[in-house]
């Protein structure tokens, strides 16, 4: 007895796991995804989305420096987050190391 129903399930599911699967490694293994996770796991989801990431040519110990435009911190002092220094780790996944308001 055969399924058909089977046939109809494979290429969703299947688009659905490739799809999965380029968000991980946009998410882990690049270091604009780095940027856009910590933004998503320090409370803001909605500007990890919309922020411009962009490569400065600013090298430390601390990592490969970023810029991020459009992302306003509402802290007390007032002070835009906007520089975040990112890392590769032994596994090749990026971290953000530091994040400041300057270089």
């Amino acid at each position: 007895m055969s399924r058909p129903y089977r046939r109809y399930l494979i290429k969703p599911v299947g688009v659905l796991l490739v799809a999965a699967g380029l968000l991980l490694v946009l998410a882990f293994f690049t270091p604009q995804g780095a940027v856009r996770r910590y933004l998503v796991w320090s409370g803001d989801p909605f500007d990890a989305l919309t922020v411009h990431v962009r490569r400065d040519d600013y090298i430390n110990f601390g990592g490969r420096q970023y810029f991020v435009a459009g992302y306003l911190v509402h802290h007390p002092d007032r002070m835009d987050l906007c520089y975040f220094y990112v890392k590769r780790t032994g596994l090749g996944i990026c971290v953000v190391v530091s994040a400041g308001t300057g270089p």
